[in-house]
């Protein structure tokens, strides 16, 4: 490995977060399962709120326009998936992925304590518990309770990893512990490999220095807690040098996009990364809803069929699925500042070989049943997370979401061969 003081001290200013499991780790990463059968989960979280409405959009409902008079999508921009329900048009890159049965959604998702609070409503997404206010410190996410169950055993500084402003609820374990950066570019090699223009000697004499420091355990526990995290940012990084360069396939050239090619590498590489949290904010459309929104939805669209195009082109399409989900809906009429006030029920997607796509799940949203003027859920979230546990990572959910939940039916199970459902 080669680290330069530039690299330890952009370490050092909080660009990323890790800790590490055990001293055995880099050897784990590398005696893991074999990447033809390992999978990795994708957690694409869309922050603030998606308006599901105008996302997978009940455009034959007279509700719909009634409700929504300046708003709403144009019939003739709807990307029309049934006779029923069509996508908002900035998914245009995604209906080839629909279309082929490998993208679908799964409407009316909610929880029945859904209050339309950002912070709560995250908190129960990312934890799977419905608590009366945000989760208390140390709770652990429902991917941290699942990596602490089946994958503690060589577990990596890698094994979870996050994109994001801060470290993720979703991912908090009290065993096995990621890495999350604040961007796709954090863990990019500097080029000036040398100690203060002093000669190659010097830098290794200096790296030396810097792991024998990091790695001598101190007896004050506030730093023995700095020199594990800093021991554990040298592992992360030598870890994710391994990567190989970016595909040929072309991303489009934004922050988002550059994530997911950043995550193609990750799984080219098999380091041992089988979850991965990547957050999207603007969603809290409370005004100038049609711009906004839909620049956000041709990014995220944009970005996920590039990934999907390059996934695909190393051979690694099925080992890869991605969730996107928001903390909640909006509500059915439009305020008068052209976009939507918090909702309730929402829609989650669904994105790799092995969905069941060409169809959707939940039904459509029934605008004629309003919850207190929102989108009335009638499927737990967590049925969810139950499916992706017991479909796409083939383990008992119970133990991780602690009481029984829907099987939702749109993963191929894992170990069957997938057959293609289309249903309209």
């Amino acid at each position: 490995m080669t680290i330069s003081r530039r690299d330890f001290i952009r370490i050092g200013a909080g660009g990323i977060t890790v800790s590490v499991l055990s001293a055995d780790w880099l050897r784990a990463a590398t005696t893991t399962e074999a990447l033809s059968s390992r999978r990795i989960l994708v957690v694409l979280q869309m922050t603030g709120g998606n308006d599901a409405v105008n996302t997978f959009i009940p455009y034959t409902d007279p509700i719909y326009r009634n409700a929504r008079p300046t708003i709403a999508i144009a019939d003739k921009d709807i990307l029309k998936v049934s006779n029923r329900i069509g996508f908002h048009p900035a998914l245009a890159s995604l209906a080839p992925s629909y279309e082929g049965g490998k993208f679908t959604f799964v409407n009316n998702v909610g929880f029945a304590s859904l209050d339309r609070s950002h912070f709560r409503c995250r908190d129960i997404w990312q934890t799977g518990i419905e608590l009366p206010g945000p989760a208390p410190r140390g709770t652990r996410g429902w991917l941290g309770r699942y990596a602490d169950t089946y994958l503690a055993a060589g577990a990596s500084a890698v094994t979870t990893f996050a994109v994001d402003l801060r470290a993720p609820v979703g991912l908090a374990a009290d065993q096995v512990s990621g890495t999350t950066i604040t961007n796709a570019g954090a863990f990019e090699s500097s080029t000036d490999l040398v100690v203060d223009g002093s000669d190659p000697a010097d830098r290794e004499r200096y790296e030396a220095a810097l792991y024998e420091i990091y790695a001598q355990k101190r007896a004050a526990a506030v730093v023995e807690l700095a020199r594990d995290r800093g021991n554990a940012a040298f592992q992360a990084v030598d870890l994710f040098k391994r990567l190989g360069p970016a595909g040929a396939n072309p991303y489009p050239q934004s922050s988002l996009a550059k994530t997911f090619q950043l995550i193609a590498r990750i799984a080219a590489a098999d380091i041992g990364t089988t979850i991965v949290w990547v957050s999207v904010e603007g969603f809290d459309t409370h005004g100038a809803q049609q711009q906004v929104q839909g620049a956000l939805l041709t990014d995220i669209a944009g970005a996920l069929a590039a990934f999907q195009q390059d996934i695909t082109t190393r051979g690694l399409s099925q080992n890869i699925l991605v969730l996107g989900w928001s903390e909640f809906g909006r509500r059915i009429f439009e305020n008068g500042q052209r976009g939507t006030e918090h909702g309730k029920a929402g829609s989650v997607f669904v994105l790799g070989d092995a969905v069941k796509g060409g169809t959707y799940y939940g039904g459509e949203p029934i605008l004629s049943d309003p919850d207190d003027g929102d989108v009335r859920t009638r499927l737990d979230f967590r049925s969810v997370y139950w499916t992706i546990i017991q479909d796409w990572f083939g383990r008992d959910p119970l133990p991780v979401l602690n009481a029984q939940y829907e099987n939702l039916g749109f993963l191929a199970r894992a170990g069957a061969p997938r057959t293609r459902l289309v249903r309209h």
